[in-house]
């Protein structure tokens, strides 16, 4: 009898969740990890409050297809990857890339990437805007401004080397005025990054040029990171609904928004 009545059990169960997992996603509240003021346009925050951005947009979208509620959670780089690993807020949901995986042990990178971003060299040095392209020798010697927070595999290894120096600056408007300034040689950022937020903070200049830094720093695609013990199902259908906007040109005309000029 007690045999009989546990495989009852086991198909009401699978009846009623297995196969529609919208009704266990109905009842999910996604903590959202998002980065204060340093991720524009990815994560747009103002006064500790999420404001949208490339990321957030993008994470409502599928919370929407995918039927869960989304819950900010906003704070500082390096709190976010504490955050991460701290098992009371399960699940969550953020944004990773693999040169930083930056959200383990306990997150997983989404095998959908979204996006592929670009590194720049923003400058003011004369020596090097007169290159017609940067070498990676061109690197040697310098003093490049990065922000707090964030990791740089390819300019740490330099560095540890003694092929360069890093500075590392609290905002965007401090790395724009050193480099304006003469105080480091150059400010290494993404390409989205760096372009809307010189844009958005009004910090243009005469002497600012853009230097493509892939011969550095190779492109590499952003991916959606979640908590490794994420129930499959959930995973699986944040995973379709990546690839249904992808699909229908979602992802695209969202970062065409904050990009263009």
């Amino acid at each position: 009898m007690n045999q009989c009545k546990r495989i009852l059990t086991a198909i009401t169960f699978s009846m009623l969740f297995g196969s529609d997992s919208s009704v266990l996603a109905d009842t999910v509240t996604m903590n959202y990890l998002v980065v204060d003021t340093l991720a524009t346009p990815f994560q747009i925050t103002d006064q500790g409050e999420s404001r949208g951005g490339i990321i957030s947009r993008l994470v409502d979208a599928i919370a929407q297809d995918v039927g869960f509620t989304v819950h900010p959670v906003v704070s500082s780089p390096e709190r976010i990857s504490k955050l991460a690993n701290e098992n009371h807020l399960v699940p969550w949901i953020s944004y990773d890339a693999k040169p930083w995986n930056s959200l383990t042990p306990n997150g997983e990178i989404l095998a959908e990437p979204l996006f592929d971003v670009r590194h720049v060299l923003l400058t003011c040095r004369d020596n090097l805007i007169a290159l017609e392209e940067l070498s990676k020798s061109d690197f040697e010697g310098l003093n490049v401004a990065i922000l707090k927070g964030f990791h740089y595999p390819e300019l740490t290894a330099m560095e540890k080397r003694g092929s360069l120096s890093l500075t590392i600056v609290r905002d965007y408007n401090q790395g724009f005025t050193m480099t304006r300034l003469g105080r480091v040689d150059g400010f290494v950022e993404m390409s989205t990054r760096l372009k809307y937020n010189l844009r958005s903070l009004n910090q243009q200049s005469s002497c600012f040029r853009l230097l493509d830094a892939d011969v550095l720093i190779a492109p590499y695609p952003i991916f959606l990171s979640v908590n490794r013990n994420m129930p499959e199902h959930l995973r699986n259908r944040i995973l379709t609904s990546i690839k249904q906007l992808k699909k229908g040109g979602k992802i695209k005309r969202i970062i065409e928004h904050y990009t263009r000029d």
